[in-house]
């Protein structure tokens, strides 16, 4: 692992390409392997560090706005196999015995396909802005309890606001995405959209 961050502070700087430096090395600290649990979730979070700490201004800008790692959850079993491409499952000390050329190209398309997210994230961001307060307050509530499935009579319980000015909220709330309804009638339950 020393060796791994003395590598990765000294190219950091100098590499002009700062896509193919994080992609090289999150695949070197995953060939490493250094945690028990959690590399995988720690190698996404390094991604974004090593761009974030690139000198490249595109990317320390573009990159606190888009999801990399949702982008590159969505397509995780073509991650794994790019990953075992690089390597054919094999760990090796000496890094220039893996062939990163596919992850690298994975991580470029990501990269790619989270930018096209922006229009959807400012969209959101409108709708958002454009919600009642009361509206926002069922929003917030959910966003305290984000793993629970919420009823109506669980809202009204946490927030001084009408019953019927809840309803209409949740169904602002869902024709805009910000939660979804689950279930019919009296069983009806409303969650967080992540």
């Amino acid at each position: 692992m020393a060796d791994l961050v003395n590598w990765y502070n000294q190219t950091i700087r100098e590499y002009p390409w700062p896509i193919l430096t994080a992609s090289e090395f999150v695949f070197r600290f995953l060939a490493i392997h250094p945690f028990q649990d959690g590399n995988g979730r720690l190698g996404r979070a390094l991604f974004i560090l090593a761009l974030l700490q690139s000198d490249d201004p595109y990317c320390r800008t573009i990159v606190p706005y888009i999801a990399l790692d949702r982008h590159i959850e969505q397509n995780r079993s073509i991650y794994y196999a790019t990953l075992h491409r690089c390597a054919d499952g094999k760990f090796s000390a000496n890094p220039k015995k893996y062939d990163l050329e596919p992850l690298a190209w994975f991580m470029v398309k990501t990269f790619k396909d989270a930018l096209t997210d922006i229009p959807l994230y400012r969209k959101r961001y409108d709708d958002l802005q454009a919600l009642s307060e009361s509206a926002r307050s069922v929003l917030d509530c959910f966003r305290s309890l984000p793993e629970k499935r919420l009823t109506v009579a669980e809202i009204a319980r946490e927030l001084p606001i009408p019953r019927r000015t809840i309803q209409y909220a949740l169904k602002v709330l869902t024709e805009k995405a910000f939660v979804q309804r689950l279930g019919m009638g009296a069983g009806t339950r409303y969650q967080l959209v992540f």
